[in-house]
């Protein structure tokens, strides 16, 4: 295992964060923010947003503009599991 990379191979490894979410407006800052207070930013964070009303898309458009890796894929079912698996495609 090459220990500069933390992967076999050499191979550089990357993070993504999948984060299932609707009407999140109250808590989508406090989520994003958490990523990127940890250790370790994730490479991307694909938002799996199942179509919501309030203003969380524009929250997440703002952490956009920072120039943040976040990709918004829609979750037409809705469910937190179909989301993450819609974010994982």
């Amino acid at each position: 295992m090459d220990t500069s990379t933390g992967s076999k191979m050499g191979k550089k490894l990357t993070v993504a964060a999948l984060m299932p979410c609707l009407n999140e407006e109250q808590s989508v800052d406090r989520s994003l923010g958490a990523l990127f207070n940890g250790s370790r930013w994730p490479d991307e964070i694909i938002v799996a947003d199942g179509g919501s009303t309030d203003g969380t898309m524009a929250k997440i458009s703002a952490w956009r503009e920072r120039g943040l890796p976040i990709k918004v894929v829609n979750n037409v079912k809705v469910l937190p599991g179909a989301g993450r698996n819609a974010a994982a495609a």
